[in-house]
């Protein structure tokens, strides 16, 4: 009581405070709120996931609470994840596909193929939209009983009410808004065909985005030995086919072939076929063909015939196991006599440029050789490189820059690709790609075991290549890389495959450029300043 008899009215601890720190715990409890918003939204997709059917194939969609810009789908057979390139990371979508039980009837049918099962355009269109829908209903239902929950516990706070106030309505009110707001418009700006960055696809799956000839027929096995394997490579291919951009399924132009590492191991029998599946116009090497630099292990190896048999240019920078001595030539002069191949530095400082089709290949060779003093190595490649690059002085670097190890071209500043190799793995930097080894890196390549300790002699290696596709414009499609194992074993299978759209490597090709296999193959020697 006051001493007129009035009842004193409890000032609220928050408006005792000082304004700014006020309203910057409004602003914290704001955030606190949409974020508890947002994961309840999460979870309710992933307790009531929205479930999507076509034909033949019934799928569950839930989202994901870490925003990773990705759709990924998963099968008993390997994964398709396609990542987006956003500005706004937008929460992951998790799809879930299974055959129908109805459509194991149609199995036994001999004269279906893969192609009977692959949903249409229109059936994938139909699915998403039913996807977003489900997807969004559930997310904002969940959002908002979160929400309606924290307002209830504010309520039950006050002393005096256990009505929420005004203020306590309207922050929850903005929560609500943000909570659904953010991750809406992040999935508006990350999943759109244009967005696409890279697609990988893993274990069986990755097969079928390639041409599936180069190691097995997996169609043909898939049909002789499951009808459920048919079904899932249908469904695989019918995902990628609808994600992948319009730009990523343009004609190719020029395919080259980039391959690294071959360390004294035959494996060209191989890369023939792959050649001729992938439709490639060359081979680019980036060196370390032999282990110990001499020619008599390259002459053993068959690698001369080898090469030659292959039909295609076959462009090649030598790697720090291609000679005995800075001085040492035979290697490279050997190579010299194989008709297609082509020495992008054949003799010291002197360089050849390489166009097939219209796009054009430059490199150096390694400065190192087999048995040098293993110390600052990438300062030993700093004035091969500027040596390279002044070569080129007031001219156009080549579209793709080839040399053996990652420092050798790191730091140029080129347009194009920046290829090397050297490390035996995969790599992808800005423009420079790092190409891992073709033979696991023969006997200096990492072997992984296998198994239990019982049998842990048996080891398997991994190989990996890639393929750069060039437009009609000059421009780089996309780079698809390729990971395969246990081809010693006699028993080759792919472990992965991405495809990375080219745009987010490098820029478009100036205006006015035309390629394609019309124009052929032809060299030009670099004029050194």
């Amino acid at each position: 009581m006051t001493e007129s008899g009035a009842t004193a009215v409890p000032v609220p601890a928050v408006a005792r405070l000082r304004p700014w720190l006020r309203r910057l715990l409004i602003l914290v409890g704001v955030l606190v709120l949409a974020l508890v918003g947002y994961l309840a939204g999460i979870a309710t997709t992933t307790v009531l996931p929205t479930q999507v059917q076509t034909t033949y194939y019934r799928a569950d969609v839930v989202l994901h609470a870490w925003p990773s810009s990705t759709l990924k789908a998963s099968t008993v057979f390997g994964d398709v994840d396609v990542h987006f390139d956003s500005p706004v990371p937008a929460p992951g979508i998790q799809v879930d596909p299974q055959v129908k039980r109805d459509v194991t009837d149609l199995f036994a049918r001999e004269s279906l193929s893969v192609d009977t099962f692959r949903p249409s355009d229109a059936e994938i269109r139909d699915a998403a939209r039913s996807a977003l829908i489900g997807v969004a209903v559930r997310f904002g239902a969940g959002l908002l009983l979160a929400e309606a929950a924290m307002l209830s516990l504010l309520a039950l706070g006050r002393r005096h009410h256990r009505r929420p106030s005004g203020r306590q309505i309207r922050v929850v009110a903005v929560a609500a808004v943000i909570g659904v707001l953010v991750p809406t418009l992040a999935g508006w700006q990350t999943y759109r065909g244009d967005r696409v960055a890279t697609i990988r696809a893993t274990s069986l799956l990755g097969t079928v985005r390639s041409n599936a000839g180069l190691l097995t027929d997996v169609r043909t096995r898939a049909q002789q030995v499951s009808r459920y394997v048919t079904n899932v490579l249908a469904l695989s291919q019918s995902l990628q086919d609808s994600l992948v951009p319009q730009e990523l399924n343009q004609a190719p132009a020029v395919r080259l072939l980039l391959v690294s590492d071959i360390h004294g191991a035959n494996q060209y029998p191989i890369i023939k076929r792959l050649i001729a599946d992938e439709k490639i116009d060359a081979v680019v090497d980036s060196g370390d063909l032999v282990n110990f630099g001499t020619v008599q292990e390259a002459e053993a190896a068959g690698f001369f015939t080898s090469i030659q048999d292959l039909g295609v240019p076959y462009l090649f920078v030598r790697g720090n196991h291609d000679a005995t001595s800075a001085d040492d030539q035979a290697l490279l002069a050997r190579l010299s006599r194989v008709p297609n191949v082509v020495l992008l530095e054949p003799s010291p400082g002197r360089y050849q440029q390489v166009s097939v089709g219209g796009v054009t290949v430059g490199g150096f060779n390694d400065p190192r050789y087999y048995g040098d003093e293993d110390r600052k190595n990438d300062e030993k490649q700093k004035p091969r490189q500027k040596a390279y690059v002044s070569a080129y002085a007031g001219r156009e670097l080549p579209d793709v820059v080839v040399s053996h190890e990652p420092a050798a071209v790191e730091g140029i500043r080129s347009k194009g690709l920046l290829v090397d190799g050297h490390v035996h793995t995969p790599a992808l930097d800005g423009n420079r790609v790092t190409v891992g080894t073709f033979t696991a890196g023969g006997i200096f390549g990492e072997r992984i075991s296998e198994g239990t300790r019982e049998d842990a002699e048996r080891v398997t290696a991994s190989y990996f290549f890639d393929i750069a596709v060039y437009g009609r414009s000059c421009s780089l499609i996309n780079l698809t890389r390729y990971s395969f194992r246990s081809v010693v074993e006699g028993r080759p299978a792919y472990d992965s495959l991405n495809v990375v759209n080219g745009r987010a490597i490098v820029d478009q090709a100036r205006s006015g450029r035309t390629c394609g296999t019309d124009q052929g193959v032809s060299r030009t020697t670099v004029p050194t300043p």
